[in-house]
């Protein structure tokens, strides 16, 4: 990326605090977290609360400052700033190193999405995964994504596309269809603030209300629809 901006102005305060939501995410790819783990884009630090205490666990992320404040929460965990379109930056990581890494809402914001997903894949070790959790579908996309440094949405022919030849891809999923709805909703409003009172009381009423109703729904739809897309791509 040509400049690093600030973790915390990609995403709004209520989903720091959205622990179910976190938990959701981390239970959607269940035994696939594994082993000896790397975290991209540790960001308001919620995934890395809960995996930073296990053997082999890196954190990364772009921003010193999100790097910092996970070192001085998290002292026992190895945490570093580097840019994953790097490679450079990436082999300081350790290539081979890992049996898990994990990237949740984060290839959106890179510019260079492809060095960034051939690094990834590179710091794990063979028959390794590359877990992804994205923001799914360009018709979706809005002020919010604007707000919040997107620079794409993903569908199905994108990861296939982006993983042609570099990964097998074990699983391409969309979850999470109610969010797609309201997202949609949303990408027709003009937001001017993604920390808004607005923005964060649909943050808090999507977790307490719409997400266990989404999560039953999402069998149905994970086929065509969601607001996110899960990857699981298995290095070769």
């Amino acid at each position: 990326m040509a400049s690093v901006r600030s973790a915390r102005t990609t995403y709004s305060s209520a989903i720091a605090g959205a622990t179910e939501y976190s938990d959701w995410i981390l239970r959607l790819f269940g035994p696939s977290i594994r082993g000896a783990i790397a975290e991209v884009g540790i960001g308001h630090g919620s995934y890395a609360d809960r995996l930073a205490d296990q053997p082999g666990y890196t954190g990364i992320d772009l921003d010193p400052e999100a790097v910092e404040a996970a070192r001085e929460r998290l002292p026992h965990g190895r945490f570093l700033a580097a840019d994953i379109s790097k490679r450079e930056a990436m082999q300081a990581v350790g290539f081979g190193a890992f049996d898990t890494v994990l990237c949740f809402n984060v290839l959106e914001h890179v510019a260079d999405h492809g060095s960034a997903a051939c690094n990834m894949l590179d710091l794990l070790r063979p028959r390794g995964r590359l877990l992804l959790f994205l923001p799914a579908l360009q018709s979706l996309y809005g002020s919010l994504d604007r707000l919040a440094g997107h620079e794409r949405r993903y569908d199905k022919a994108t990861v296939r596309e982006l993983f042609e030849g570099l990964a097998t891809l074990r699983r391409v999923e969309y979850v999470n269809p109610l969010g797609g709805v309201g997202w949609w909703i949303n990408s027709r409003v003009e937001h001017r603030d993604l920390d808004s009172t607005a923005v964060n009381a649909q943050i808090r009423l999507f977790t307490r209300y719409v997400m266990p109703l989404s999560r039953a729904v999402t069998p149905l739809t994970k086929g065509f629809f969601g607001q996110s897309l899960v990857v699981e791509a298995e290095k070769r």
